[in-house]
This record gives structure tokens, C-alpha cells and sequence, in this order.
């Protein structure tokens, strides 16, 4: 049966990527695309110059995404028992991993509008691999119950009237 560590992986992994989506949506509405005008750093010298206004902003953004592929990571490590889960939490650490390299490539070009609808599309591609991996968890959970549960209605003594 998948460990309650796997279910508290993929929800946790959930509600981070939701958290980025937010942030990814206000970066993207509020015009902070740019507020950091450099890669890994935000001025060319400094990760975090501030905590406020639209660098601010930014700077929740790229750090959250660092959380989502810890947070991947993790999963990934944690469902390697389970190939179904594993494969859906490793292609979510991929996708991470090539969403920030085209994070950088948005910073590095300017926000090219075709960089920028690939992010997008990463951001979409990586909502639907959570989707799955949470219904890969615990559908299978719900699967696991119903079949422990005939098994012990098998073993039960017959009713007699």
C-alpha cells in the first residue's frame, strides 16, 4: 500500500505548484516579468536586492519555484516504490527543471512573447502531471480499501438466521 508519506507528498507537491501558479499569474498581471533584470541573481549581484513591490514579487516567485522542485524531488524519491506514481513525480522534476531554465530564458531575452507562452505551457503540462499523480495516489488508495475490505469479509464467519 502507498506509505501516508507518498499522500502527504503529492498533496503537499499540489498545494506548492498551486501557490506558484498564483504567483506565476500576479508576476505575469502586475508587469513584474522584469523586475529583476538578471539570472540567478536579480541585479547582477544580489539573489534578494528586496522584499518589496515588484522585485518582491519576483523574487516569492523564483524562490517558490526552488521549493516546487525540492518538493518534486521529494515525491519522487518517496513514490519510488510505486512506478506509476514515481514516473508522473519524475516527469514533474523534469518539467520543474526545464520551466526554470525558460524562467531564466524570459529574464535573459527580454520576455520573448514565444519564451513566455512556453512558460505558460510548462506551467499548464506540470498542473496536469499533479492532476495525475493525485489521482494515481489516491484512487489507488480507495482501490487498496475496497480490496482489504472484501478480503476481510471473506474471512468472516457466515451469517446464520
Amino acid at each position: 500500500p502507498l506509505e501516508r508519506s507518498v499522500r502527504a507528498s503529492a498533496l503537499f507537491t499540489a498545494l506548492v505548484l498551486v501557490a506558484q501558479l498564483l504567483l506565476g499569474g500576479l508576476v505575469s498581471s502586475r508587469g513584474a516579468g522584469l523586475a529583476c533584470l538578471s539570472f540567478p541573481t536579480c541585479d547582477g549581484v544580489s539573489f534578494v536586492p528586496s522584499w518589496s513591490g515588484l522585485i518582491g514579487l519576483q523574487i516569492v516567485h523564483r524562490l517558490n519555484g526552488c521549493l516546487l522542485l525540492g518538493a518534486f524531488v521529494c515525491f519522487a524519491w518517496l513514490s519510488r516504490a510505486t512506478p506509476r506514481v514515481h514516473r508522473l513525480a519524475f516527469a514533474g522534476v523534469r518539467l520543474v527543471l526545464l520551466q526554470i531554465l525558460v524562467g531564466a530564458l524570459n529574464v535573459w531575452l527580454q520576455l520573448k512573447v514565444e519564451v513566455t507562452a512556453l512558460h505558460t505551457a510548462f506551467a499548464a503540462s506540470l498542473a496536469l502531471i499533479v492532476g495525475l499523480a493525485l489521482r494515481e495516489v489516491f484512487r489507488g488508495a480507495r482501490a487498496r480499501r475496497a480490496s482489504t475490505a472484501g478480503a476481510t469479509r471473506e474471512w468472516e464467519a457466515p451469517q446464520t438466521a
